[in-house]
């Protein structure tokens, strides 16, 4: 199964061919959802775990300020300059202004899409395994070539069934999706 994995890895770096698709895989689905790659970015810039009181001041926008800022220091050219024109003109704005969190996240993608620019020649399709926890630590140290860890008898507390082989698309802009090649529930 190894070999397999890394003969899929090798094929899609390598080789410009038609997306691996199959007539049996379910439409793609985010690889994750957006709240959480937002909860990142705030998480980022903030500097702390604590976001919560972030979008809510009705008083002063100068912590939404600091973190517009802080995304603008990795922007350049028209993008950093379309970012600084508006949020100039929410200057004026309380921090729970609904402007701000959408001016946040705008530049935020805009961040993406440049740190992503870097990989530009890089493959967009990756395979992958989805598993829970491969059992107590027998799995840790014994084979794990297979898609599940069905075939160890011992199984601690944490152990589920259930695994899927996937594939991972990114676009040119950073966006993610996710397909499913293979399910084993059970």
């Amino acid at each position: 199964m190894k070999r397999i994995f890394a003969v899929c890895l090798i094929l899609l770096s390598t080789v410009e061919a038609a997306p691996l698709t199959s007539a049996f895989a379910a439409e793609p689905e985010p690889a994750f959802p957006v709240e959480r790659m937002q909860r990142d970015w705030l998480y980022q810039d903030a500097g702390t775990l604590k976001v919560d009181g972030f979008f809510t001041g009705s008083e002063s926008c100068a912590e939404e300020k600091k973190l517009v800022d802080k995304v603008l220091e990795e922007l350049d050219g028209s993008d950093a300059e379309e970012i600084r024109r508006r949020a100039d003109e929410l200057a004026s704005a309380p921090g729970n202004d609904p402007r701000w969190k959408e001016l946040y996240f705008d530049a935020c993608r805009l961040r993406r899409a440049a740190r992503l620019a870097y990989f530009g020649d890089a493959p967009r399709e990756y395979v992958y395994a989805k598993h829970f926890v491969f059992g107590d630590c027998q799995a840790m140290f014994a084979m794990t070539d297979h898609l599940t860890d069905a075939i160890f008898r011992e199984k601690g507390d944490d152990y589920r069934m259930g695994s899927q082989l996937r594939i991972l698309r990114i676009g040119t802009n950073g966006d993610t999706s996710s397909e499913l090649l293979l399910d084993c529930p059970e």
